[in-house]
């Protein structure tokens, strides 16, 4: 990934771990060495301010961030470096100590399993895909992820078995109640038809329930 863009923080100079990581390399007579050539005395590097020291050290962590984005393994939100140590963090940033203090302040640390370094949390913290191609791989991705949700979906409700989509369909549609015809015929449900008997009048009914009889009979 040459050529890429790293995202930084606005207030990374002001990040507690970038001012604990420039204290610990100035701790460091190695580091001073480096950064005020040709000064042998007990007062090298101390003529340094501590804000030109933060800026020296932000500038190293750019330089080490950007080879470890060109060149490390995203697995998850960590960065793997392979096959290199802690130490030689100070070679990729070109500066002693490098390592030592980043490791100090989490930035780096050995793998406990594969031979290399991790850098914890980088692509969250200091690095995300900004690229125009980043983003278009990570929108086809998302794409393909979607459809492939999509498809499944369909396709489960799809091998659903006949004989269980009609039994679901009785289930929600119950037996309409018998029709009823013109003339007091009634249509079962088998299609067979029934006759109602004729209605009786009124007062044959009461005549009937009053036991008395028919003088016409």
């Amino acid at each position: 990934m040459a050529g890429d863009w790293i995202k930084m923080r606005g207030g990374l100079f002001q990040s507690p771990k970038l001012i604990a990581m420039a204290r610990c390399l100035h701790e460091s007579r190695e580091f001073r060495d480096w950064l005020t050539p040709g000064g042998s005395g007990p007062m090298c590097g101390q003529i340094v301010s501590d804000h030109a020291l933060r800026c020296v050290t932000g500038a190293l962590l750019t330089v080490t961030w950007s080879w470890s984005r060109e060149f490390g393994k995203q697995v998850g939100d960590d960065c793997f470096l392979p096959y290199i140590g802690v130490s030689d963090l100070d070679d990729i940033a070109g500066a002693p100590g490098v390592g030592d203090a980043m490791a100090a302040v989490g930035w780096a640390k050995e793998s406990d399993q594969d031979t290399g370094v991790i850098l914890p949390n980088f692509f969250d913290s200091h690095n995300i895909p900004i690229t125009a191609a980043e983003r278009q791989r990570a929108y086809r991705e998302r794409k393909k992820t979607a459809q492939c949700v999509t498809q499944t979906c369909n396709t489960s409700v799809s091998n659903v078995a006949p004989e269980k989509r009609r039994e679901e369909n009785r289930d929600l549609n119950p037996p309409n109640p018998p029709l009823q015809a013109k003339g007091g015929t009634r249509i079962l449900q088998n299609g067979r038809k029934t006759r109602r008997p004729p209605k009786r009048p009124l007062a044959d009914i009461v005549a009937e329930q009053l036991g008395i009889a028919d003088e016409s009979t």
